[in-house]
């Protein structure tokens, strides 16, 4: 996953806090292609967010589960959604999926080492 952060998307509105701006997710997703999420239940996709949640890194993109060798590019469709109601022109998101490398090591722990003033090293 990755996190979709205010270096990606913001808005802002003369009347309304930032933090209550809306995000509506017009057009999702399709299969297949991931989805946006909630890192509070990464198994939902979700259909609007909170600016708040953005600046809280709460909100991410989820990839498809299957590979591919060939560089991938989404768009999600969405507008934003002021404190009165009105809403902004629709404008897209796009999502780069670059192909990984599934043939190269991995690390799966990394426990650190911890070494106590005094002893030595054996």
């Amino acid at each position: 996953m990755t996190a979709i952060t205010p270096n990606i998307l913001i808005a802002e509105d003369l009347e309304t806090p930032s933090d209550k701006l809306i995000f509506n997710i017009t057009n999702p997703l399709g299969y297949g292609e991931g989805s946006i999420v909630s890192t509070d239940d990464q198994n939902v996709p979700i259909t609007s967010f909170y600016q708040k949640d953005l600046n809280d890194l709460k909100i991410a993109y989820k990839p498809p589960a299957s590979d591919s060798d060939e560089r991938r590019f989404y768009l999600v469709e969405m507008e934003v959604v002021d404190a009165d109601g009105l809403t902004s022109d629709p404008f897209s998101l796009t999502i780069v999926v670059n192909p990984m490398n599934t043939l190269a090591p991995l690390a799966t722990k990394n426990a650190g080492l911890v070494l106590l003033k005094g002893n030595p090293e054996s």
